[in-house]
């Protein structure tokens, strides 16, 4: 039996996000008064319900580990204390029965550890979904932690039961692995298992199965799709199209239609067919009809072809029976004559990043294929700010960061200027500069100004810059290590910034200037009210510590939740696999 893994959708258990929340000092001092645990012993909670290898767990808490930690209050939840006898229960430990959400929501508030030494089941644990969304830290078993594959990215201690007395110590004792646990764990719970998202996304897969019922057409493997790009290449399109088409469903059948001077190794499904400018759309159409695709998505940027050439595409994929959809990285920079304007109005979808994109297309008369499609946030292991920045030599430091290619626009300069403001009041801060130098005048220039300007700067010593190009996975952990990210961008034509979201995956609170390239991301970043020196030196440190950074950190991880490429593949995906079934257009949501 071969199944299309194209039409397998996986929806994870969840856990409501909202109901539990990180217990502060406050709340836990509460919590352990209403469950009449000592406020000065720490507790570690086990929760599960009255099934086999819960009850086993249970029973080895009270046989093994109670006995072995005597100091420790282990406070059990749930039916799994049914099969506990009578007197074996010891003083350490509170056995609360079957509780309510409520009861099991105070039980968690009280918790420093939370623990799930179980040695047998299927399935995921939900309680562990829960101790995460709580903002516990956990240590569990291997058979505890089953069905949760993160990598080398993982959320929680693991040990072995023979280990498990010894690890409970040491967790009790390092208050600062606790706290990256608990972190790391509750970031997971809303990037992952949040329940509302859950919904959304199984609506999503169950709506769009709902109309190829209705609709009928292309089933299973039999759907291509090529992708018009940059490829592989210092190109933030090229990083966007790597990242979306790996977002796909794995199995995917997809070909990507790579510019001639992309970069990569020679790959089956990857065609290098046009050039900037497109003046030549020879190979392009041989590579149509030999692939016998039936959806090309054109990733568009004004600076790949003129607006002839881009009409001429349009039509050839459509003469060709060809669905086509096309997304506008710089909208709002493109001339709509009047062939390119009716060509973009016949193709079966526009994705945008932004509504302001949306309303201008509508103002020229394009209205009824537009569909406005965030760019997504990457996933980057979780890492302490602090752990970073002793790997880069930076301890004890405040850093401020900056990424992306080199340009004139995107405020360097300014950046340097408000550092050097900030850095007479504040000895401890230093700037990193992760500026990747552009390949064109422009930018070689800039570098030069840039260069000169650290050069004969008071404060040269703590500006760290590098314009060298360096992977998405070591700028990560650069962004990682900073305290926070500044980007004091002037106007640009660009709908949307690709370095902004790796800093947003890096966690950290997120500084952005007024321009509108930005405009997703008001409630979210913090908007400077002036590249001015004072004014911008004035907003990062007003955000260096205290509850605004807190509260900026909160908004960037909740909007890299909504914003995850896994999330916004399988809705580009869904969509047009659906426009070759022939579905009426209707408004998809991420």
């Amino acid at each position: 039996m071969c199944l299309d893994p194209s039409r397998i959708h996986v929806v994870p258990n969840g856990t409501d996000v909202n109901r539990l929340r990180p217990a502060g000092a406050e709340e836990r001092r509460k919590a352990r008064f209403e469950l009449d645990i000592p406020a000065d012993r720490s507790v570690v909670v086990f929760v599960g319900s009255d099934y086999p290898p819960n009850l086993e767990a249970a029973r080895y808490i009270c046989g093994t580990l109670a006995p072995a930690l005597t100091d420790v209050r282990f406070v059990i939840a749930g039916g799994c204390t049914n099969g506990l006898a009578p007197g074996e229960t010891p003083a350490n430990v509170t056995a609360l029965g079957a509780v309510d959400s409520e009861t099991r929501n105070l039980a968690l508030a009280a918790a420093d550890l939370a623990i799930n030494p179980m040695s047998r089941g299927s399935g995921t644990n939900i309680k562990m979904l829960d101790f995460f969304a709580a903002g516990v830290p956990v240590l569990t078993t291997a058979v505890g932690a089953r069905g949760l594959d993160h990598g080398t990215d993982v959320p929680y201690a693991v040990a072995d039961r023979d280990a498990f007395a010894a690890e409970i110590r040491s967790l009790l004792r390092s208050s600062s692995r606790r706290e990256r646990l608990a972190v790391s764990a509750r970031r997971l719970a809303e990037a992952r298992f949040d329940w509302r998202e859950i919904g959304r996304s199984a609506g999503q897969v169950l709506r769009s199965v709902s109309r190829g019922a209705e609709t009928g057409g292309i089933r299973g493997s039999s759907f291509r799709l090529a992708v018009l790009s940059t490829w592989k290449t210092r190109c933030g399109i090229a990083d966007y199209t790597e990242s979306l088409t790996g977002a796909f469903p794995s199995g995917a059948d997809v070909r990507i239609y790579a510019e001639a001077r992309s970069c990569g190794a020679v790959e089956s499904s990857v065609r290098k067919n046009w050039e900037i400018g497109l003046q030549d759309l020879s190979s392009l159409e041989a590579d149509l009809e030999k692939d016998s695709v039936h959806a090309l998505l054109i990733q568009h940027n004004p600076a790949f072809f003129q607006e002839g050439a881009f009409a001429r595409l349009l039509r050839a994929a459509r003469e060709r029976d060809v669905s086509v959809a096309v997304t506008m990285h710089a909208t709002q920079g493109i001339r709509l004559d009047t062939d390119l304007g009716s060509e973009l109005a016949r193709v079966r979808r526009i994705y945008v990043h932004r509504e302001s994109d949306a309303d201008w297309l509508a103002a020229h008369s394009i209205e009824d294929p537009v569909r406005v499609i965030p760019q997504g946030i990457p996933r980057l292991p979780e890492r302490s700010t602090d752990w970073a920045k002793s790997k880069i030599g930076l301890g004890g430091k405040l850093v401020i960061g900056h990424f992306g290619f080199l340009r004139p626009h995107k405020g360097v300069l300014e950046l340097i200027e408000a550092f050097e403001v900030l850095a007479r009041t504040t000895p401890s801060a230093h700037l990193l500069l992760l500026c990747a130098e552009y390949p064109s005048p422009d930018s070689r220039e800039y570098r030069r100004l840039c260069e000169k300007k650290i050069a004969d700067s008071p404060v040269s010593a703590r500006i760290h810059a590098s314009f060298d190009h360096h992977s998405l996975e070591a700028s990560g952990f650069l962004l990682q290590a900073c305290d926070l990210l500044i980007f004091p961008y002037h106007a640009s034509k660009e709908s949307a910034s690709a370095a902004v979201r790796l800093a947003i995956a890096s966690m950290r609170p997120v500084v952005v200037s007024d321009s509108g390239i930005f405009e997703e991301l008001h409630g979210v970043a913090e908007v400077a009210p002036s590249l001015e020196p004072e004014a911008l030196a004035a907003t990062i440190s007003s955000l260096a510590s205290g509850p605004l950074r807190a509260a900026a950190e909160r908004r960037t991880r909740r909007f890299a939740a909504k914003r995850d490429w896994a999330r916004i593949g399988s809705l580009v995906w869904g969509d047009l696999r659906s426009l070759s079934r022939g579905t009426p257009h209707e408004g998809i949501h991420p």
